[in-house]
């Protein structure tokens, strides 16, 4: 039953979009053609999660509408991208084919059975590149509302945290040599403080027990928020001043870290993350302003389709589950 069910979505699939090659445009909005895929791939995105899209699980309407929505957005920053007469370097259409091949080797199963081709998903993963380069082109060096260098600085010493880093697992000390190694450790953060190097101080730690590990400290560029890091780790090290050291007991390993200076402009540190803060703090901006011309531009879509392309993504993704 659940391969008949599966075949007659795929039927369903086919008379919408036709059998040939070519991606059809399944809407158009403001003269941009949005393939079927791609009509695909935002209705998939609704009915994952309708809530954050603000729409009603039980509402076709509502649904329908919210798909709609993201599919005019995709339009507008189309449109808004050509208009500015913008390009993507190579490195930006290289980061998107590579997301692509990524996440085709992961999904690429439940996308076939959704009836979104590749293309779709590179075309979408390059509107969103679309969207970060039109977020350069305003907010970035020369833009008409370029954002400084300084503030672009002050945002990174406000979120990142550089620190020298060494440690070792806990996993299997008992409780009272994790209490003598965290003695050692407090000891060490002293000596720090008091003016001697953490790649000293560490490498004598290391030698006089006879531990192989590697005695060089390690330098750490951390997001204040990174779920990557330890927590306990990056609280101390928020509130520890420049070269000031720590011993900070995590959940299972035992740290020394020493605070760096902050990064000047023109440190590595800094220039290589430099358009990440500028995406990070501009997008949601950016967004606003294809979405308001989202709402201008007018939308020409077959409703018979559309409503049939609500209920084959829908018996798709039942059918995968």
């Amino acid at each position: 039953m659940k391969r008949l069910c599966a075949f007659c979505v795929c039927l369903l699939f086919l008379s919408l979009c036709g059998c040939g090659t070519a991606a059809p445009a399944l809407l158009k909005v403001g003269g941009v053609s949005i393939p079927q895929g791609v009509c695909v791939y935002e209705m998939d995105r609704v009915l994952a999660d309708p809530g954050s899209f603000g729409a009603d699980e039980s509402d076709a309407s509502s649904l329908q509408n919210a798909a709609l929505s993201l599919c005019r957005e995709y339009a507008a920053a189309e449109q808004l991208f050509a208009q500015e007469n913008l390009t993507l370097s190579i490195a930006q259409k290289s980061g998107v084919a590579s997301r692509a091949r990524g996440l085709w080797q992961i999904f690429g199963g439940t996308y076939r059975r959704l009836g979104i081709r590749k293309a779709d998903l590179t075309a979408v993963l390059e509107n969103e590149a679309k969207v970060c380069r039109l977020v350069q082109w305003e907010y970035g060096a020369g833009g008409k509302n370029e954002v400084s260098q300084k503030e672009l600085l002050r945002l990174f010493h406000a979120r990142y945290v550089i620190a020298q880093v060494c440690s070792i697992s806990l996993t299997d000390l008992s409780d009272a040599e994790t209490a003598a190694q965290k003695q050692s450790f407090e000891a060490m953060a002293k000596q720090v403080n008091a003016g001697k190097s953490i790649g000293k101080v560490y490498a004598a730690y290391c030698s006089e027990r006879g531990l192989l590990t590697a005695q060089t400290p390690q330098t750490q560029i951390w997001k204040l928020d990174d779920p990557a890091a330890d927590p306990a780790l990056l609280k101390a090290l928020q509130n520890t001043g420049a070269l000031k050291a720590v011993s900070v007991q995590g959940e299972t390993k035992l740290f020394l870290a020493q605070r760096m200076e902050n990064a000047a402009a023109s440190d590595e540190a800094f220039l290589t993350r430099s358009d990440q803060i500028l995406e990070e703090e501009k997008l949601p901006e950016m967004q606003k302003k294809i979405a308001l011309l989202a709402q201008k531009n007018g939308a020409e879509q077959d409703e018979r389709q559309w409503r049939a392309l609500l209920e084959t993504v829908r018996r798709a993704r039942e059918e995968a589950n």
